[in-house]
């Protein structure tokens, strides 16, 4: 209504690089139906160049996280705004299965980049495997696990395989939380808690 064309989301624990902005408004105009364009994201406490200058310069993807992500305003008459059921986690998640639902892509711009807090995640060795717990409080946890549900419910039979991928990763998430999480019977319990509000539809903070 302002006639601004772009929108740019950010969260405050995000840092943009110079060029970060001009990198994503040409992200939106590099092909059609583009509604979202998103940048290379970065561990803030990473160190060296994340390969800028990589080709190609766009790419097309599935998924981008929220913060960094600029929208072209111009879409969001047909394809609504975040869901205000959500809480924290799913948020994009959940609008860019939308977007891709409506027909509308998700760009990702190789040479914007995002440096943003990943949390408290680690890398553990377990037979010969690397785990990476997240290490997130148990509040967090029941958002995460009852905003799946949501995703879950809404998005089964239009996106099977996807829902299912998500239901064995949170099963992956309860034998991370068990074997290499601290207070991780708390956790459990937040879990089978945002289980049981996200069948029984309810939503809001806990």
């Amino acid at each position: 209504q302002a006639g601004y064309r772009f929108a740019l989301l950010l969260d405050q624990d995000s840092l943009p690089t110079d060029t970060m902005v001009v990198e994503l408004t040409h992200g939106l105009l590099a092909f059609e139906n583009v509604i979202l364009s998103c940048p290379v994201v970065v561990d803030v406490d990473a160190k060296g160049n994340p390969g800028l200058g990589l080709s190609p310069k766009f790419s097309r993807v599935d998924f981008a996280i929220t913060s960094g992500s600029m929208l072209y305003l111009k879409h969001m008459t047909e394809v609504g705004l975040f869901e205000e059921k959500l809480f924290i986690d799913c948020v994009d998640t959940e609008f860019c299965l939308r977007v891709r639902a409506l027909k509308y892509s998700i760009v990702k711009c190789h040479r914007a980049v995002l440096y943003h807090c990943l949390g408290a995640m680690k890398e553990v060795a377990f037979g010969g495997f690397k785990v990476f717990p997240t290490n997130h409080p148990p509040l967090r946890r029941y958002y995460k696990m009852r905003n799946r549900v949501f995703v879950w419910k809404r998005y089964f039979f239009t996106y099977k395989v996807m829902v299912m991928k998500n239901i064995i990763r949170s099963l992956c998430d309860v034998f991370e939380i068990l074997f290499f999480e601290k207070d991780s019977f708390s956790k459990i319990k937040y879990i089978l808690l945002g289980l049981k509000d996200g069948l029984l539809n309810k939503y809001g903070k806990l």
